[in-house]
Order: structure tokens, then C-alpha cells, then sequence
């Protein structure tokens, strides 16, 4: 196993510590983890860009009581991208979800520098009560790509 597929895999495991031990000492970790300059993208909503962009959009989902990310499979390339398919589920709100989850990392200086997930069932999240007052669905519309840092030299969008 790639050094950079276990960093991510360990950026998941201690994220899931965090949420469902509410440790603060995983929770600092978890933030540790992730680089100053972090790009997150939860395919429908906005882009965040920063660590306190993100830190941000996580406080959206005050009301998770359980996450886990079980990672499935994992790939990387030789310059820092790690590809995962995972299952996620939290409960948020009293009500559980899991989906499967595509995740692309891209990890500099040991580092998760971007972050971007797709879920293929996110259109039906709404509709599960989660957020009864629209919540993250409101306050994080939906935006399209703007150019995104996919790796030192290549723009794309």
C-alpha cells in the first residue's frame, strides 16, 4: 500500500473517531490532517477552499451523531492522487444514511491538500429528512466547477 493511500485511510479512520467518540484529541488530529490550503468538494455543493472554508461547512452537520467511511478499494498514482470507493454512512438528526462514495485525494507533504467526493445518490438526500429545515441544502447550493488545483501544474476544470 501507497504511504498516500494510508494517509488517507487514516485521515477517514480518525474523522470517524472524532465524529462517534466526540474525542477532541481525534477531532484536532483529523484537522491536523488536512493542509492550510485545503480544496473540498462534496459534489452538488459549493466548493470550499481553506481549512476554516471547510471547517465551516462540517458545522453544517451539527446534528451528526455517527459516521463511519469504509473504504472499499484504493488506488494511487505515482504524483500524490489517491482514488477510493467507499460506503459512508452517518446519522444525522436520528436518521441514518449510507451511500456509496467516490473520493479523489490528492496528499501533499503528508498532507490531504484536496478533497473532492461524489456521491451518485445525492439528489435523494434531501428527501430523507436529515435536515427537516433544508439546512445544508440551503446555505450550500449547488455550484458549478470553477477551476480547481488538480495538481501542481495542470488547471482544469
Amino acid at each position: 500500500m501507497s504511504n498516500e493511500i494510508a494517509i488517507c485511510r487514516e485521515m477517514l479512520a480518525v474523522m470517524d473517531r472524532g465524529t462517534n467518540e466526540r474525542s477532541r484529541s481525534a477531532q484536532r488530529a483529523f484537522i491536523d490532517m488536512l493542509h492550510d490550503d485545503l480544496v473540498y468538494r462534496n459534489l452538488p455543493q459549493r466548493t470550499t477552499h481553506g481549512k476554516a472554508d471547510f471547517l465551516s461547512f462540517v458545522a453544517e452537520l451539527r446534528g451528526m451523531t455517527r459516521m463511519t467511511c469504509k473504504v472499499l478499494r484504493a488506488a494511487a498514482t505515482d504524483d500524490g492522487w489517491v482514488f477510493t470507493q467507499r460506503r459512508d454512512s452517518w446519522t444525522i438528526n436520528g436518521i441514518e444514511v449510507t451511500n456509496e462514495v467516490v473520493g479523489v485525494f490528492e496528499v501533499i507533504d503528508g498532507k490531504i491538500a484536496t478533497w473532492l467526493d461524489y456521491v451518485p445518490e445525492s439528489p435523494l438526500w434531501p428527501g430523507t429528512g436529515q435536515f427537516p429545515d433544508g439546512g445544508i441544502f440551503e446555505r450550500w447550493p449547488f455550484e458549478p466547477p470553477k477551476t480547481v488545483r488538480m495538481g501542481a501544474d495542470t488547471p482544469t476544470v
